[in-house]
């Protein structure tokens, strides 16, 4: 035991005669190691900063890739029925997108009227418009309306009286809105974007329709009718609902699922609709595409 203390004595006394000797060596250690780990931290913040903006850098692509995709596929049905349309090589093509709806029961004034034709307008994106009021028993229409050389627009506020009670009358509003494109087709889907958000934005529950008219010269026997109507229902997708086909009246009506809308027909959908007739004042076949289905007189 004495021994063991003794050499316990030594050891401990040894250790302190020779710390002396080793705080210098453990100081400058120290230093060496602080350097050490800050060029560590700071090698290591440089990667994570490197990953950070590696990681930004990729949701980024990812974001863009994404918003093409949606816009790419969103547009596809769009540029199908455009491009089957101009393979169709039809002469005076042109287009029409129209709705009408209910606005609600209530009662507006001239002002307020105007005010919502004047907002319509705006996001069309008309400003040079003329507008004037027309009044038949007990109904009123305000029409907003621009005529220019590649096209027209059509707005209108139409109000629906009627006597529900003695001094008491109800007035029902509705909205109309027509934007015809002379010349051109490209345009149409991007105009019933904006139509469907005005729609939207009033809260009218209303279907917007997109009807695309074209022409051929002289008269078509239904060969050639089939012919035509066949590259619109392959380019387009489209399965036949029902069809009637005749010299006087060519019609089908079909659906595809790469158009969101359809409206339901005896339980059946329908988004496409394709109709031909003849013009004997002009000796011309008269070639219509519409979606969901045609709002046209023909």
């Amino acid at each position: 035991m004495k021994y063991l203390n003794g050499e316990e004595n030594k050891k401990q006394y040894s250790s302190r005669s020779s710390s002396n000797k080793t705080i210098r060596a453990k100081g400058t250690q120290n230093i060496v190691d602080k350097k050490i780990r800050k060029n560590k931290y700071r090698v290591r913040g440089y990667l994570y900063r490197r990953i950070a903006i590696y990681i930004g850098v990729a949701l980024w692509l990812l974001t863009l890739v994404k918003i093409i995709w949606i816009d790419n596929t969103a547009t596809l049905p769009v540029n199908n029925i455009v491009t089957a349309f101009n393979k169709a090589s039809l002469m005076e093509m042109s287009a029409s997108i129209e709705t009408f709806g209910e606005y609600g029961v209530l009662y507006l004034s001239q002002d307020a009227k105007e005010t919502i034709l004047k907002d319509i307008a705006a996001k069309i994106g008309i400003n040079n418009y003329s507008i004037e009021t027309t009044r038949e028993d007990d109904n009123s229409t305000t029409t907003l309306s621009q005529t220019g050389q590649n096209g027209e627009v059509i707005c209108k506020l139409v109000t629906v009286e009627n006597v529900v009670e003695q001094n008491v009358i109800q007035a029902k509003q509705y909205v109309y809105i027509n934007v015809i494109l002379n010349n051109s087709i490209q345009s149409a889907f991007s105009y019933e974007k904006i139509v469907k958000d005005i729609v939207k934005n009033l809260q009218i529950d209303a279907t917007v329709t997109v009807n695309l008219k074209g022409s051929v010269t002289g008269k078509l026997d239904m060969a050639l009718k089939n012919s035509i109507a066949n590259s619109f229902v392959d380019s387009m997708n489209v399965n036949v609902v029902t069809e009637n086909k005749t010299d006087d009246l060519y019609t089908i009506y079909g659906y595809t699922s790469d158009i969101d809308e359809y409206i339901t027909v005896s339980s059946n959908k329908i988004n496409v609709n394709i109709m031909m007739n003849y013009d004997e004042q002009k000796d011309e076949t008269n070639v219509y595409v519409a979606t969901p289905i045609s709002s046209e007189d023909y």
